[in-house]
């Protein structure tokens, strides 16, 4: 586990020791309540051939403090990771909230980016009225709804990823894996987890 300074904010992250100057670097963003553990497996799958780290965003995991409620905050805080780690390009994979902070990367910092990976999220990520009752039953009863999801989030991407695809993709009408260029990184993606597309595709 890592830790850097971005605007007074201590970041923690972890890195998969890769190949030095091969593959893709990749960098994983976490949905919200998650953080970078739900990615271990993922990455430790990939990291003879590429390099892996991902981000406990602010407020998540090992990085302090409160989160916020706007995407390009944390947007901003991924980014100033990458650069920190003297990151020019990269593939960028997101879950979640972590998609819609690819997504918007993607929009703001295109020149940063070798492709994008998009794990059930979206432009627009509706919330259940369920989950946000409860969320606010929570905060007037003075509570944090501090439940770690880690391990809810990694059995889904383990037991689900190869039925998803990404929402990018489809508004787009391209193939999932079109968006990663890298030939050596699609077939390990295709190799750990997401589905190879359909003919015609």
């Amino acid at each position: 586990m890592g830790s850097i300074v971005i605007a007074e904010r201590t970041i923690q992250y972890r890195a998969v020791a890769g190949p030095a100057g091969r593959g893709q670097r990749v960098l994983y963003v976490h949905g919200t309540g998650c953080n970078s553990e739900v990615w271990m497996p993922h990455m430790q799958a990939i990291a003879d051939a590429h390099a892996p780290v991902a981000i406990d965003l602010p407020g998540h995991g090992g990085s302090p403090g409160r989160g916020f409620r706007g995407i390009a905050d944390y947007a901003y805080f991924v980014v100033e990771l990458a650069r920190t780690l003297g990151w020019d390009r990269f593939v960028m994979v997101g879950h979640s909230m972590g998609g819609a902070i690819a997504l918007l990367t993607a929009l703001h910092h295109p020149e940063l980016l070798d492709g994008l990976v998009l794990v059930d999220t979206g432009a627009r990520l509706r919330v259940s009225p369920t989950l946000l009752r409860g969320s606010r039953e929570a905060a007037s009863a003075a509570l944090t709804p501090g439940a770690d999801r880690s391990s809810e989030i990694h059995g889904f991407l383990v037991g689900h990823l190869d039925t998803e695809r990404a929402t990018f993709g489809r508004a787009f009408d391209l193939p999932l894996l079109a968006l990663v260029e890298d030939s050596d990184l699609q077939r390990s993606l295709l190799g750990h987890g997401l589905p190879p597309e359909p003919d015609g595709g």
